[in-house]
């Protein structure tokens, strides 16, 4: 709101004066001049319009002076106008004329003044202004406007501007007002602007009669402003969603008087919209916040709100102060840069790297902390060492400041150990901003660990779960068990699929089998931990591959945030136990070695500490749809409890993830797989869901002599509506395993597989699947035994064409009687089974030698159906 003329934004280095006259005085001459501040004598700047008519144009007379004595925000300056009318280039007697004092350029050297020579003597009336302007700084230049007006309708009788530095108080002004009638009520109104033309304060009089009886009092407050707020955001430091917060403070305020709380804040708005990721040059706009605030420039602060806690954390929120400028015009304008994360203190890591620690030892550590050189940096409030121990702590520690701009840091001894270790930096500033280091990984040295037990002539495999200056076998275990010697112990490595003894070693990440006369607890010398932050990759080579655990504390295999296989490995550890051969597992424990399988090369990355992204996925057995049922079998002292069969809806009928090998074998043993045709030997092989009959072919090996029993002991996994027969294609005998606790086989050790069909399926199925192969007998018979000769145990199959009574007794060449396996039992159609371990009936064993056996068949009435005798030799 401008009533008093133009003028505003003018030209650096020039007073701009607006001369008016209105009343008609006949033709004259317009002068101004202008006197630099401190000249007292002609003026140093001078022009004029010569034979001018009054009444002056609308405009006025405009006169721009320009010299190197008008500075910016220089002041103060006189101005003068006076109308000529006798042509003489000076002023008369009664020829009209305005000296202005106290006139100041802005910041560009530029000031403007409307003068109304008002009749200078004429019949207009004086008008004394005592003036103050409230609420502004000091020390401003800027531009005055003091308009007189009508107070039934606003309209502006008289308009005055002039050039004035703050502070203004009780400033007395004259004007010779011209064209005013008696007795008519009017009022004044000013404004204050800044060399920008923004409103700095405003102000009326209270309304008065014309013409005034003395000083009429106008005060200029503070304007106030109304509306939106406007700021361009942009966000860096972090890629996180959140919400921006604003804070505005009085004007004045120093923001860092004001961190980290900003309690101090006059308004507060926090955006209720969440950004999925941080704004970049984002146009933000809110409205009704700011109402009936006064003009000024405010300082604001703005933050992206990661935690969405309304509230401003330094050490993760993006921050900026900023201004915002309220004033007439124009929308509130919020003037700031970039948010970011505040710096922390500054920290030198010279110190924090190539640490080599010896175990159970303390460990200081002295760093360099100090302050930023930000102008938002505070000084540096704590400083804390934060480690990272193989054995799962997490420790936060404060350290102590020896002296300035020094902390010690101490890790005590007994988390020092051969487990690993890894250490950090975080430094706080006075208003909470942190700055961090590291991690960093620490080797720890140790002269002696404990890596595992070996016990008597027992197959273990064994690796070492730290880095050794000596990995060598002989090395690792030579102190215990001495030299190598196989007479003593034993290592293998299977390499290239085959077993090779005393080859490898026990770098980290690999095993051996070890076997050993003696037990021994062995112990590991001279070596450190394996670093914590970088990780540990072992290669594995196409087929089987014996690796241990790099880490003396366990690794879980499926933990995907840690542990990241290639597209090759198998996702299943198979670990000796001796009399039980293996055992799965997804667990590796440190000292211990196992087998795991790669279709090609492969690795296994681990990385405890920071990890890898998770995929989610899922082994097969962690489902719960489908199912799956495991066989177990027994001979002697050894079993195989682990080979497993089953249908998925997301499997496939060919080698897929949910399938997998079986491991080699070592000592003795029993092992049971199934035999497929791309992937070889599968200990666990699950199929597609869907059909109606599944086969399996299985393969029992071993090398103990004697009966393996088969069975399946969560039989009750399956399904119901699902016929479980297992086919013996030797003895061509065919078992209802949801019937059989368990079947017998008999082995002579030799280590050739013996074959069966698993077949899984409706029973409809299975017959057509059994009448296909021919298994039910066209006659009776009794096969010869087999093996012929045996030691210990041999199989008879006889063989039914009906349900009939059967006796089967063993006898010695001279007729005696030696066993009877079998009295007047009733047996179905089909082929039966019976073994004979060379023993009498007492259980005692017999000597070797040429035995008869001898079969009976008799109807279920008592007539004989069929009888036959064979011969077979028991050969020690």
């Amino acid at each position: 709101m401008m009533k008093g003329g133009g003028g505003g934004g003018g030209t650096s280095n020039t007073i701009e004066i607006v001369v008016r006259l209105n009343q008609n005085i006949g033709n004259g001459d317009v002068h101004v001049g202008v006197w630099y501040p401190g000249s007292n004598s002609a003026p140093d700047l001078v022009d004029n319009l010569d034979n001018q008519a009054t009444p002056s144009p609308a405009q006025g007379w405009n006169f721009q002076l320009s010299g190197t004595g008008i500075v910016p925000s220089g002041g103060p300056y006189k101005v003068e106008a006076f109308f000529d009318q006798n042509n003489n280039d000076m002023p008369d007697g009664g020829e009209l004329i305005v000296n202005l004092d106290d006139i100041y350029t802005d910041s560009q050297g530029y000031a403007y003044t409307d003068i109304d020579l008002g009749g200078g003597g004429g019949t207009g009336s004086n008008l004394s202004v005592l003036l103050t302007v409230d609420g502004v700084a000091d020390g401003i230049n800027g531009q005055l406007y003091i308009d007189l007006l009508r107070n039934s309708d606003d309209f502006l009788l008289h308009g005055s501007q002039r050039g004035e530095m703050t502070p203004i108080t009780d400033r007395h002004f004259d004007f010779n007002i011209q064209g005013v009638n008696d007795g008519e009520t009017v009022y004044l109104e000013g404004l204050y602007v800044n060399a920008s033309q923004e409103l700095l304060a405003e102000g009326k009089s209270n309304p008065f009669n014309w013409p005034p009886s003395g000083d009429i009092n106008l005060v200029l407050d503070k304007g106030t402003y109304s509306g939106s707020m406007k700021a361009t955001i942009t966000v860096n430091g972090t890629d996180e969603s959140g919400s921006l917060s604003f804070r505005i403070f009085p004007e004045g305020t120093v923001i860092t008087d004001e961190m980290p709380d900003l309690f101090g804040a006059i308004y507060g708005y926090d955006d209720s919209e969440v950004y999925s990721s941080p704004p970049s040059n984002q146009e933000i706009e809110i409205n009704d916040l700011l109402n009936d605030v006064d003009y000024g420039i405010y300082p604001i602060v703005v933050w992206y709100d990661v935690g969405l806690d309304t509230g401003w954390d330094p050490d993760e929120d993006p921050f900026a102060p900023g201004q915002l400028t309220l004033s007439s015009g124009q929308d509130g304008q919020v003037s700031i840069g970039p948010l970011n994360i505040l710096p922390g203190p500054n920290i030198q890591p010279g110190n924090l790297t190539g640490l080599t620690p010896n175990e159970d030892e303390d460990l200081t550590i002295s760093v360099n902390v100090t302050s930023q050189s930000s102008p938002l940096a505070g000084e540096v409030e704590s400083v804390e060492l934060m480690y990272y121990t193989g054995s799962g702590s997490f420790v936060n520690l404060g350290c102590n400041s020896s002296t300035p701009g020094t902390y010690d840091c101490t890790i005590p001894g007994y988390d020092i150990t051969n487990a690993g270790l890894a250490i950090g930096i975080d430094a706080f500033d006075q208003y909470g901003a942190v700055s961090s280091v590291g991690p960093y990984d620490v080797a720890v040295q140790f002269d002696s660990m404990y890596v595992f037990s070996v016990p008597a002539e027992r197959y273990i495999m064994v690796s070492v779960p730290a880095n050794l200056s000596n990995a060598s076998i002989n090395g690792v275990v030579g102190d215990e068990l001495g030299e190598a010697d196989p007479k003593v112990w034993r290592s293998f490595k299977w390499i290239n699929g085959a077993y090779q003894e005393n080859a490898g070693n026990l770098a980290i990440g690999s095993a051996v089998w070890l076997i050993s006369k003696d037990g021994a607890s062995i112990n590991a010398d001279n070596g450190y931990s394996t670093a914590l932050l970088t990780g540990k990759t072992i290669n594995l080579s196409n087929g089987w591959n014996q690796v241990g655990n790099p880490y003396n504390f366990p690794i879980q295999l499926t933990d995907d945030s840690q542990v990241q296989l290639s597209t090759t490995v198998e996702q299943k550890l198979y670990q000796y136990s001796g009399g039980e051969n293996y055992t799965e597992s997804t667990i590796m424990q440190p000292g211990s070695g196992y087998w795991i399988f790669s279709s090609g090369s492969g690795t296994i990355k681990i990385n405890p500490i920071f990890g890898f992204n998770s995929s989610n996925k899922q082994l097969a057995s962690k489902t719960n749809i489908g199912w799956k049922a495991t066989i177990e079998v027994v001979a002697g002292l050894q079993r195989d409890k682990v080979t497993a069969f089953g249908l998925h809806p997301e499997a496939s009928n060919g080698y897929d993830r949910r399938d997998f090998h079986e491991p080699p074998v070592i000592g003795e043993y029993i092992s049971a797989y199934f035999k497929h045709p791309e992937a070889g030997s599968l200990n666990e092989d699950i199929r597609l869901e869907g059909e109606d009959l599944y086969t399996w072919p299985l393969a029992i090996e071993t090398n103990q002599r004697g009966i393996a029993e088969i069975s399946i002991p969560d039989i009750y996994g399956i399904p119901n509506y699902l016929e479980v027969k297992l086919y013996d294609p030797v003895s061509r005998i065919v078992y209802n395993m949801r019937d059989e606790a368990s079947i017998r086989i008999t082995s002579q050790g030799s280590e050739n597989p013996y074959y069966l069909e698993l077949l899984v399926g409706s029973s409809e199925q299975i017959e057509d699947q059994l009448d296909a192969m021919g298994v039910v007998p066209s006659t009776f018979e009794l096969a010869q035994n087999t093996p012929n000769p045996f030691n210990p145990v041999t199989n008879i199959r006889v063989s039914l064409v009906e349900e009939a009574k059967v006796t089967l007794k063993v006898y010695n060449l001279l007729g005696e009687e030696m066993n009877t396996l079998v009295l007047n039992r009733s047996l179905g159609k089909g082929n039966h089974r019976f073994i004979w371990a060379g023993k009498d009936d007492h259980g005692n064993q017999l000597p070797s030698g040429v035995y008869l056996y001898r079969m009976e068949v008799n109807s279920q009435n008592g007539m004989p159906l069929y009888q036959d005798t064979k011969k077979m030799v028991l050969m020690k």
